[in-house]
């Protein structure tokens, strides 16, 4: 009996640990939904202790037990950063997004080190307790089992029996899916545990292949009869489209002919052309937030809301590199690739039709500014790919460095007189701000610059509140600017919308300060998106909406030549109801809204049902993906001109 405790203290000391590691892990994250996932990570914690036993057992050497040391050190470090990670991004990070297009954050290392969980230093605290038991009191010889192969399989067999149980019918992904491909990671994560999304992820990286997430297959439908209102009927000559499908082997490339091929051509509408001929800035505002929007300290952006279209249930869904994903899905109205950051690794194989190319057929000239330089992603290369004309950053229109983010309003003051040159033809340009880009905890020079006038509004507000507002102030300042200087602004059309909420603010103080529950369901990403042009009616929109549904709303109202079919998202003045779906599985449709981590469907009203099955959500994602993997608009470059 002693002998037997002796082995199984043994192994209890490499047990233990790594099981801490999981619940530690869960508890902070809140990751019991299920309590049949955690007993996943038991089970996979199980088959890894064995593992360190076996290698310590039949490998009795330094070079074992130093092995030893760095694995259980490596997951205490993996367990902190991806914790940590999540709090301060809202995402878990794959191996791919560190090696595909990770922008460069090191100026913000000191930032992320102040948002650290308390908890996640147990981690080390765990590693180091294990490190001095291990290296002082671990005995080889009185903690031997005679059969520890059989007991590392058995106990990865009994993981692997427990993926294909415990999962609901209205999973979004089933685990055995999730354990092969982790490509939802946030839900592999849950459904898995944090270690065996580890391993998976590190397979996947070497296994990546756009078969992975293909749409399903489904024959090519012919075009529909042209309906009795030819005025309203959006007619597009698809035949040598259809020849090269037919003609394709490539099994990938068939799925995404098929599914592109079988989407539904969108009809115009009464808003069709509203805007044709006019001038466009186009806006992706910087952590823009409902609370941003205020009629004595913002109001120009007051203006805009209540004198412009404003959608008010708008999402702005927060994907790997939140910015850089918006900006991409803006344009082009394709979803990312989960797990990597798109727009910096796949832009030369983005969609050719975005707004930068339709607006070019159009007649239009184009350009884009922003008021940082290429740190954490080359705009100054992808822009002009996209089809940018001119793309101008902060070398050009900030003559000095302020602390913290750059002026919008200094960046404004140069943008004008570009755009007030342009008198040929209508222009369309892109704008992307940045004075109210965290940190929200740290005094900046824009922090502090309306601070003042902050506090004679909201004189208890919190620090962060105070800050992200005063910088607010110099964002509202530039729309004021461009409004009253544009030669061209009776005849310019602006179109604002966030490319996230405002990160790294506290949750509670997003809520106390807007006017509705920032706590229901997904609505801590529910963000302000306006459409504004001095003549025009006021008009309020409160269909569910998001950014992959920009490109098709804005090619529609300004009559673009497009083909509706290549856009995943919809056009928010057609009669289609369009989709809102998160990075994490989540998802509005016009019914209700699907929790992908609980599996759960609550609907608008009682007897509603979801609109859509949940593999026409996921088809969305998939085909996406597998058209940046496949490089599917490079190879149809001679079609897709």
């Amino acid at each position: 009996m002693k002998t037997l405790r002796s082995r199984f203290n043994g192994y209890l000391l490499f047990f233990l640990p790594l099981l801490l590691f999981e619940i530690l892990f869960r508890y902070d994250l809140q990751l019991f939904n299920h309590p049949f996932y955690f007993i996943r990570s038991i089970l996979y914690a199980i088959f890894l202790a064995w593992f360190l036993y076996i290698l310590n057992h039949k490998f009795k050497s330094k070079t074992s037990k130093i092995t030893t040391l760095i694995i259980m050190w490596f997951f205490s470090v993996y367990y902190f950063f991806q914790l940590n990670i999540h709090h301060y991004y809202g995402y878990f990070f794959s191996v791919r997004f560190l090696i595909k297009g990770m922008p460069d954050v090191g100026e913000y290392t000191f930032d992320f080190i102040k948002s650290t969980s308390f908890i996640s230093f147990f981690f080390f605290i765990t590693a180091l307790i294990f490190s001095f038991i291990y290296s002082k009191l671990f005995n080889y010889k009185q903690s031997r089992f005679k059969r520890p192969y059989l007991l590392l399989i058995i106990s990865f067999s009994l993981f692997l029996g427990s993926l294909f149980i415990g999962d609901s019918k209205s999973q979004f992904e089933s685990s055995f899916s999730l354990f092969l491909k982790p490509y939802y990671q946030e839900l592999a994560v849950d459904q898995l545990g944090l270690l065996p999304f580890l391993f998976s992820d590190l397979r996947y990286l070497f296994y990546e292949d756009t078969k992975a997430v293909t749409p399903p297959n489904a024959p090519i439908e012919e075009l529909p009869p042209v309906p009795e209102v030819p005025s309203l009927t959006r007619v597009i000559d698809d035949k040598a489209w259809r020849l090269i499908a037919s003609e394709e082997t490539n099994t990938t490339m068939q799925s995404i002919d098929q599914y592109l091929l079988n989407k539904k051509i969108t009809n115009k509408n009464d808003f069709t052309g509203k805007y044709e001929d006019m001038n466009l800035v186009y806006f992706l505002v910087e952590a823009l937030d409902m609370i941003a929007i205020h009629p004595t300290l913002t109001p120009t952006l007051n203006k805009l809301k209540e004198k412009g279209t404003y959608f008010d249930s708008f999402y702005s869904p927060q994907y790997n590199c939140a910015t850089a994903e918006s900006e991409l899905m803006s344009l082009s109205s394709v979803y990312p690739v989960i797990g990597t950051c798109t727009m910096s690794a796949y832009y030369q194989h983005a969609s050719p039709q975005n707004l930068y190319q339709l607006f070019k057929k159009k007649g239009y000239t184009s350009s884009s500014y922003h008021n940082w330089n290429d740190q954490f992603y080359p705009r100054s290369l992808i822009h002009p790919v996209l089809g940018s004309d001119s793309y101008h950053d902060l070398d050009e229109m900030i003559p000095s460095i302020i602390s913290g983010w750059q002026s919008d309003l200094t960046m404004m003051e140069h943008i004008v007189p570009m755009l007030n040159a342009k008198t040929e033809n209508p222009f369309f340009a892109y704008v992307i701000t940045s004075s109210t880009h965290l940190p929200y905890d740290t005094d900046t020079n824009l922090s502090m610059k309306y601070r003042s006038k902050v506090k004679e509004v909201y004189p208890e507000a919190p620090y962060e509140i105070q800050n992200y507002l005063s910088k607010a102030i110099e964002l509202d300042l530039a729309l004021q600017y461009l409004i009253e200087n544009l030669n061209e602004m009776d005849n310019t059309v602006l179109v604002l919308f966030s490319d996230h909420r405002p990160l790294r603010m506290p949750p509670a103080y997003l809520n106390e300060y807007s006017d509705i529950d920032r706590f229901h369901m997904n609505d801590m990403d529910r963000t302000p998106m306006m459409i504004y042009h001095p003549t025009q009616i006021p008009l309020r929109i409160s269909s569910k909406s998001s950014t992959i549904d920009l490109a098709p709303t804005i090619a529609n109202l300004f009559n673009l030549d497009y083909d509706p079919r290549l856009f995943i998202g919809e056009d928010l003045m057609s009669e289609d109801a369009p989709t809102v779906i998160f990075q994490n599985g989540n998802f509005y449709d016009k019914n209700g809204y699907f929790s992908a981590s609980k599996g759960t469907y609550t609907p608008n009203e009682a007897e509603l049902e979801m609109s859509q099955d949940i593999s026409v959500i996921k088809s969305k994602l998939e085909v996406s993906s597998a058209i940046y993997l496949e490089k599917y608009f490079t190879q149809r470059k001679d079609y897709f001109k």
